[in-house]
């Protein structure tokens, strides 16, 4: 199996500044794709901000995360794949169907959304309130260009 080359993006992400936080990533998105990378990933909530608290509550909040989601994934058609922290709204991707909210990595390639791993464990001390804001799931061994990847929140 053969190797690739994987960038860790470290970025300071402002809370609710989902605009701002955008350009960051796509920003060292394009700086790591550059130097060769092959997938870059971003920090937990890296989207939306940490922690976003009631934030999260707010539809409109969320269906303005899920659309930069969309445009993110368009920004990989030809390059590198990228997963990145954000929120994730079932109900806008099933019709209501399924209205789970997840902290999730999602996992963005040749314009799509690929994969979306939700956080499994959600602390709930201090600042931290995150089983009431969201829901969880047992993670997904990821099958990506014929490697296994391991993605947990």
């Amino acid at each position: 199996m053969a190797n690739f080359a994987i960038a860790l993006a470290q970025i300071n992400s402002t809370v609710g500044d989902i605009a701002g936080n955008t350009e960051k990533i796509i920003s060292t998105y394009d700086d790591a794709f550059a130097k060769g990378a092959e997938l870059v990933v971003f920090p937990e909530l890296c989207l939306i901000g940490y922690p976003p608290e009631d934030l999260v509550l707010v539809s409109a909040f969320r269906a303005a995360a899920m659309q930069a989601l969309s445009e993110l994934a368009k920004h990989t058609v030809g390059k590198a794949a990228m997963i990145v922290g954000s929120v994730w709204d079932n109900a806008l991707v099933t019709s209501g169907e399924d209205e789970s909210i997840y902290n999730a990595a999602i996992l963005l390639e040749a314009g799509s959304v690929t994969h979306v791993q939700p956080k499994t464990l959600l602390p709930n001390y201090g600042i931290f309130d995150e089983k009431r804001l969201f829901d969880s799931e047992v993670p997904e061994v990821i099958g990506w260009r014929g490697h296994k990847l391991g993605v947990l929140v």
